[in-house]
């Protein structure tokens, strides 16, 4: 339901409706369209408004919505690394417990750092690796900036996403061998 809801509140061209429209159009219960927008709320896709000429409520979705949920999960993603390391620090690094925990951590941390940077710094990344695998063999930073057109600070920063912590120990130890 909360798809369709927020489907439905895309296709329109005001990116608003009211309750009554959302029931009307998706031919479902009040009920129904309340328990979508306010799942829709605590993803902070969806924000009521007060509609003064007709003292309802209207259901808007705004441009930035893509924006404020990306920003939403990467602070989440940065809460989930957070309490992953606290958890190592309680059970200790040395168990088995620890070690999962620590791999988690690693995880969501990589994961919130990739966020943070946006689509474009993953982006980078992708065609650096692409570049490399054109050049066949390995190219320094200097090489990579001016055979891709790129300042030296995009390239460092691409290849601060491709770092081999990326890489579980055992996948760096099989690729030096």
């Amino acid at each position: 339901m909360a798809s369709r809801v927020l489907v439905r509140l895309f296709l329109t061209d005001s990116g608003s409706l009211t309750a009554a429209d959302l029931v009307g159009q998706l031919r479902v219960s009040p009920a129904s369209v309340s328990k979508a927008v306010g799942y829709l709320e605590e993803l902070d896709v969806v924000r009521r408004e007060r509609d003064p000429r007709r003292r309802r409520e209207r259901y808007v979705v705004d441009d930035d919505v893509w924006l404020r949920a990306w920003t939403r999960d990467t602070r989440s993603t940065a809460n989930w690394a957070d309490t992953a390391r606290r958890g190592v620090a309680v059970v200790g690094a040395d168990t088995p417990a620890g070690v999962r925990l620590d791999r988690m951590g690693d995880f969501f941390a990589t994961l919130s750092a990739d966020m943070a940077s946006g689509p474009a710094g993953v982006e980078d990344a992708l065609t650096l690796l692409a570049a490399l695998m054109h050049a066949g063999a390995p190219a320094d930073a200097g090489r990579l900036a001016a055979g891709l057109g790129w300042p030296a600070e995009r390239v460092t920063e691409a290849l601060r996403h491709a770092e081999p912590q990326r890489l579980t120990p055992a996948q760096r130890a099989a690729l030096t061998r």
